[in-house]
């Protein structure tokens, strides 16, 4: 017989344990519980014979019992110990960064629990009762340093995302204080077909040029620009009153969306007008 004890005073960490112990699917197991004079126990008796498939299981549960109950608090212990120079705010954003981009990355999620799954099976192949938080604090090192690698990483993605909305912000400000003195400028047509093939035209429904050589002129000579960079540049510098974007073949993008934080209301979409039928049906064939 194999017995594995569990010891913890979480309640909730209790009913959750009981609750997945009982649905083991396995024959020959019995659960019991005890207090004693510093923790509640969980106790699983085994009588079977498939004892490695019965330490899987019990591991199973368990890994997902930390990553559910100890996974956030974790990550909040790192965040105050590493960055603390960081608001209490921001670190509550970069905490629900971490925490969404654990889930999301699946690569990520599967090696922090394959992290904790081994150390309890490694751990229960020489013991029988294992102290919750103590196991968490002192038994799964390679795990907190994964999430603490993740931390960084996140605080990272924080800290772009805070200058680019700093950015944004610098923009629009700009493209706001500015006054449009070109009268076939009043109007700006953005035809956009997909973050290679767009173009701008005036009021008139004439080309504007885009000026790459001067644009190239004013960074380092061996930087590629893309079209939308032209685009945008040449937006901020005429800061039109009014953009119709015409939507051709696609749907707003990251930089269309980039170019709807700076102009706001200044923005117009258009789908089915006369300019996106005709570039619908000759997109294929543009060279921009």
């Amino acid at each position: 017989m194999k017995s594995i004890c569990i010891k913890t005073n979480n309640s909730n960490i209790i009913d959750y344990l009981l609750e997945n112990l009982q649905t083991l699917n396995l024959s020959d197991v019995y659960i019991s519980t005890s207090s004693f004079k510093i923790y509640n126990n969980i106790i699983a008796h085994y009588k079977g014979n498939n004892l490695t498939f019965f330490i899987n299981c019990i591991s199973s549960i368990i890994t997902n019992t930390i990553i559910i109950f100890y996974e956030e608090t974790i990550i909040r212990k790192i965040i105050e110990n590493e960055f603390f120079y960081f608001s209490p705010s921001e670190q509550e954003t970069i905490k629900a960064l971490t925490l969404s981009s654990n889930i999301t990355d699946s690569a990520n999620y599967f090696y922090n629990y394959n992290c904790i799954f081994n150390s309890l099976e490694d751990y229960f192949s020489e013991h029988k009762a294992l102290i919750l938080d103590g196991f968490v604090t002192f038994r799964l090192k390679n795990y907190i340093s994964s999430l603490t690698d993740l931390v960084s990483c996140c605080v990272n993605k924080f800290i772009v995302n805070k200058e680019y909305e700093e950015l944004i912000d610098i923009l629009r400000l700009y493209v706001h204080s500015r006054t449009c003195t070109i009268n076939k400028f009043n109007q700006v047509h953005l035809i956009y077909i997909n973050n290679s093939k767009s173009l701008l035209v005036d009021k008139y429904k004439k080309i504007i040029s885009l000026s790459p050589k001067s644009f190239r002129e004013n960074f380092v000579s061996d930087i590629s620009f893309s079209n939308n960079d032209y685009i945008f540049n040449t937006l901020i510098e005429i800061s039109p009153p009014q953009i119709i974007i015409h939507l051709v073949n696609s749907e707003p993008d990251d930089f269309i969306n980039t170019l709807k934080l700076i102009f706001e209301t200044k923005i117009k979409f258009c789908y089915d007008c006369n300019i996106c039928k005709i570039y619908k049906l000759n997109s294929q064939n543009l060279d921009f």
